[in-house]
């Protein structure tokens, strides 16, 4: 007679009507003879609302993510992001790299004052 069920999510109702999730946990078994049942339950409604919220501030940024990547790459303009600390290229659109001439593994990763330099051999590299 001993079962077990463990970490079982569950929805459940207080007194005052209010839905809530568990996550159940339960024992069958005997105690001097008598078949008895021990169950514990951990209210898991924030976790699960937090878990709810998260996805949906994932969905967003998704969506955001995916609006920018169309407008950046299909933009008419040249449009580049460089690192702050060395003005490096982090990423440009095709518009920039048609506009310049280059290849993006000629960009990526360089300064401008390295394009403008012409300090590239045959393979791109500085």
């Amino acid at each position: 007679m001993n079962s077990v069920c463990r970490n079982l999510e569950t929805q459940y109702r207080t007194k005052d009507g209010t839905l809530r999730w568990g996550l159940l946990s339960v024992s069958a078994f005997e105690m001097n003879g008598v078949p008895s049942i021990l169950s514990f339950t951990r209210d898991i409604t924030d976790d699960k609302r937090a878990a709810e919220r998260l996805a949906k501030i994932r969905e967003a940024l998704r969506v955001s993510e995916q609006r920018y990547h169309t407008v950046f790459q299909t933009s008419l303009d040249a449009i580049s992001i460089n690192r702050i600390d060395d003005g490096s290229f982090i990423d440009c659109n095709k518009a920039f790299l048609d506009t310049l001439g280059y290849e993006r593994d000629e960009v990526i990763g360089r300064t401008s004052q390295e394009l403008e330099s012409g300090r590239m051999n045959a393979t791109g590299r500085p």
